[in-house]
Formats: C-alpha cells, sequence, structure tokens
C-alpha cells in the first residue's frame, strides 16, 4: 500500500533514460489498455472548490484517467479522455459511489469507446478521434505536477492505494502492489522495468528523472 497524502505523487515519463523499459508509455498509449487499482479516498478531505478533480491514474495535458470529487455528500469517481475536432472536446463518465474502498476499473478501447466499472457498476462512452497523448506522463496520485502547473489543477489524491495494474491485451505493461519501494522508486512486477519514480525535484525545482 502506498499512502497519498496531498503532497506526494509517483510517476512514469513517456521515455526511459536509462533505456530501461521495454515497453514504453508512448506505444500503450496508442493501443487499447485497461488500468485497474484499488484505492481508499480520504473523501473529508477533498474540497472541489481547490481543487477541479483529484487524480488517481492520470495521463497529463487535456488530462486522461481516473479522477475523483466530492460535491456536498456525492462521491463521485469519473474517467476523462480527450478527443479533438475543430476544438478539444472532453468526455467523461461519472459515476457515483458510496463506498470508500473502491476496485476500479479503466476500460480503453483506442478511438473507439470507454468504460468505466467502479465496484461492480459501469458504463460506456462511444470516442472518435482521441487526442495524441504520446509526449504524456503517467502520474500516480495526482493530475499532473509537472512544473507551472497551476496549484487548482495539480489533483493531488488523498488517500490510499493498494493495487495497480496497467495492460494491452494479453501483455502487462505495469503492476505494482507497492510492497517493494526504495525513496526514490516503486518497484514493476510486470518484468518490463517500468518502475514508478517518486517525485524529486533538483536545486531548480525542476522534476528529475533518473
Amino acid at each position: 500500500m502506498i499512502n497519498f497524502d496531498g503532497e506526494n505523487c509517483i510517476l512514469l515519463p513517456n521515455f526511459s533514460r536509462n533505456a530501461i523499459s521495454t515497453f514504453q508509455l508512448k506505444d500503450l498509449v496508442n493501443n487499447n489498455f485497461v488500468i485497474e487499482t484499488k484505492v481508499e479516498v480520504d473523501w473529508k478531505k477533498l474540497n472541489p472548490e481547490k481543487q477541479r478533480m483529484y487524480g488517481i491514474v492520470s495521463l497529463n495535458g487535456q488530462d486522461m484517467g481516473i479522477f475523483c470529487n466530492i460535491y456536498g455528500d456525492v462521491k463521485i469517481v469519473t474517467a476523462e479522455v480527450w478527443t479533438q475536432k475543430d476544438v478539444g472536446v472532453q468526455n467523461e463518465i461519472k459515476l457515483e459511489v458510496v463506498d470508500d474502498i473502491l476496485d476500479i476499473k479503466f476500460i480503453y478501447n483506442h478511438n473507439k469507446d470507454l468504460e468505466l466499472v467502479v465496484n461492480g457498476k459501469s458504463e460506456k462512452i462511444n470516442l472518435d478521434n482521441v487526442i495524441d497523448y504520446q509526449t504524456s506522463f503517467l502520474w500516480i496520485g495526482c493530475c499532473n505536477n509537472n512544473l507551472g502547473t497551476p496549484n487548482h489543477l495539480t489533483g493531488n489524491f488523498l488517500g490510499n492505494m493498494n493495487y495497480l495494474k496497467i495492460s494491452a491485451g494479453e501483455k502487462v505493461f505495469l503492476e505494482s502492489d507497492f510492497k517493494r519501494v526504495t525513496d526514490y522508486k516503486v518497484y514493476d512486477k510486470s518484468g518490463n522495468g517500468n518502475h514508478l519514480l517518486k517525485k524529486f525535484l533538483n536545486e531548480e525545482g525542476q522534476i528529475t528523472i533518473f
């Protein structure tokens, strides 16, 4: 399990500087893929006046992934992806939930449809002309912590994550139960070398990828 306290997050860049990844993020986003995660949300600490959404698993830019927020007493989990015609179009699935512990599936069929499943409850939408996410980072526990992101869009998550798996067909892209970690990395069990990195800032405040 990993705890997100509103300050920390982990990430996977869209390239492998040390050439250790055998299945890169830029290749995943042009395929069908499924994100599966189990989280416990600290709903009482979420505030829609401070954050548009809180990121659980996100590809940054025109954000794609799994998010949550609370509106009054209503707990919402959202799946989002953007498409492009004359202008960008935000495509969302919003599911109301009642539980703190959530088993979530984000099922993406490239340029065809998106399905969100939360504790067995599901909804699907059709898609066309999805924007290019090849240059995005994969963020776990936030929407986007890149330098320059406005505070109300960082979406730093509050709660625990017990499990994360991302797969493309029969091939697992990334898998972690967060039991094997160092000061800088979270171990990827898939065998692809997609170890998640803890956000590390250098003296200039830039995110360092190593």
